[in-house]
Parts: structure tokens; sequence; C-alpha cells
């Protein structure tokens, strides 16, 4: 039979001890290079123990591998010329940009699905309320108020 009442202090902190114990961060896959596995730890780590699941971690390989493209692209495309000559002596965009603006909408759809945004973490009600008091703590004075 189950004991009465409610449970003590000391049973529910055991109870969170063991659950806690159990928890562990998914490691890195296997085959990511070492930039990926630093942004791989640095991400986990980052989070709640819990955050990410099992259907999460294919997701956030993608998100890792598409982070280290981003910045090899980028430092690549430092200094590059924004038109290249192509075919018969035409101009044409250099498509390292192409592939930089790809890599960067890939990141942000793949860490909004992963929920690493600000924006997806906050619900709609509470956006509301930031920003009403952010827009209280400005200037109190009405616009009308003040002298011409």
């Amino acid at each position: 039979m189950g004991s009465r009442g409610r449970p003590s202090a000391a049973d529910l902190s055991s109870v969170a001890n063991t659950a806690q114990a159990l928890m562990t961060r998914p490691k890195p896959w296997p085959g990511l290079t070492e930039r990926e596995n630093q942004l791989w730890k640095q991400i986990v780590n980052s989070q709640a123990v819990d955050w990410f699941g099992p259907a999460d971690q294919p997701i956030l390989m993608a998100y890792v591998r598409t982070v280290a493209l981003h910045e090899r692209v980028s430092l690549e495309s430092f200094g590059a010329p924004l038109l290249i000559v192509g075919a018969a002596g035409t101009q044409i965009a250099n498509p390292i940009f192409g592939i930089q603006n790809k890599a960067a909408l890939a990141m942000a759809s793949l860490a909004t699905k992963l929920r690493l945004t600000q924006s997806t973490r906050m619900s709609d009600h509470a956006a509301r309320s930031k920003g009403k008091k952010n827009a209280s703590t400005q200037g109190t004075d009405k616009p009308w108020s003040k002298a011409a």
C-alpha cells in the first residue's frame, strides 16, 4: 500500500535527483568535423538537459553543419567581388553570395525548428508584455506637451 499524505521534501528531492541523474545531454554524432563538434557541444550545453530528444538530433546535426558551412563561406566571401566575369564576357553575380544566403536561410529555418531563437521560445503574450515594458521605459513626456 502507498503512503498517505503529501510527499515530503526529501522524497521529492530524491525523485528529482534520480530523474536528473538519468538525463544526459546528447553526444555529438560521428562523422562531424572538429568545428561541428564544437558547435554541437556549445548548443547542447546552452539548453536544458532534456531540450533535445532523439528526434531532434538529426535536425541538430543539419543545423551545426549549416552553421559551419555558413562560417566557411563567409570567410571565403570576405573581400570577394560582387560581380564576376561569366561566359561570353558578361558580368554575373558571384555565386558565393548565393551559397552564403542559402546557408543563412537554412540556419534560420533549422534554428526555428529546434526552438533556438528567442522568438520561438517566447509566447505572443510575453512578447507583447516585453514590448509594452520597453515602450513604457522610454520617454514619458507626451509628444504634444513639448514646447515647439
